[in-house]
């Protein structure tokens, strides 16, 4: 079993070996060259935003597959931001359908993260619950707009207490904000970045959230789920 992970960006980018990790029981062992996986491995690139995944890094990841056609499956995560699922989906199948054939042992399997990632990890209902008794008014401005313990986190919008400051923020902005000042009211960070994902969101992040879906809300995080049960199919 060989995987070719294109993911949207650098936070995928950081955290997700350490859940494939933790998914598959350590099945699938990271190789930092395309050309250089043989059997058991996942190659992960990072794919610099989704306009730039739908315009050259699709392509450009098929191309290698084609090269080296060891892989089972082509596995693309990206965000969903301000489309439907469904509208993102038909847009990653029109490119793969434009590019090259790939090999035909390989499956293509897409995995929409709706909003973004850091939707996901808003739902991390221990953080929220502390950064609700914060004194920082900056955080409650978030924390009291949306109830990220009972509602779920795929269906927040863009500026939901209509609040001016926040007019000018995409969905996906406002859910990155929303998860910076969550975390910064459960005091876990002085700021959240990208940059720093790795260190913040590790597998013990993850069976938190996975704890909520199975047991307390099985309900929410329904693009959360999907890429749970595809990692876990692979044991």
């Amino acid at each position: 079993m060989n995987l070719y992970i294109l993911v949207e960006g650098l936070t995928e980018f950081k955290v997700y070996p350490a859940w494939i990790e933790h998914l598959t029981r350590s099945k699938l062992t990271r190789c930092h060259a395309f050309d250089k996986v043989t059997n058991q491995n996942y190659y992960i690139f990072e794919g610099g935003g989704a306009g730039k995944m739908l315009r050259s890094s699709i392509p450009n990841a098929m191309k290698d597959i084609q090269a080296h056609p060891v892989y089972d499956y082509f596995l693309v995560i990206i965000d969903s931001e301000d489309e439907s699922v469904v509208n993102r989906v038909a847009k990653v199948e029109h490119v793969i359908k434009s590019g090259v054939t790939l090999p035909s042992n390989c499956n293509v399997k897409i995995l929409i993260q709706r909003v973004c990632l850091e939707t996901w990890l808003c739902g991390h209902t221990d953080h929220y619950l502390s950064a609700k008794s914060s004194t920082n008014s900056n955080v409650l401005k978030f924390v009291n707009d949306y109830d990220m313990e009972n509602t779920d986190p795929e269906l927040m919008l863009a500026n939901p207490g209509g609040r001016p400051e926040f007019s000018h923020f995409t969905i996906g902005q406002y859910h990155s904000c929303y998860l910076h000042h969550m975390l910064l009211g459960a005091k876990l960070v002085p700021k959240y970045s990208k940059g720093i994902a790795d260190r913040l969101i590790d597998v013990n992040y993850l069976d938190r959230l996975i704890q909520r879906k199975n047991i307390e809300t099985p309900s929410h995080l329904g693009t959360f789920n999907e890429m749970l049960t595809f990692f876990q199919t692979l044991l």
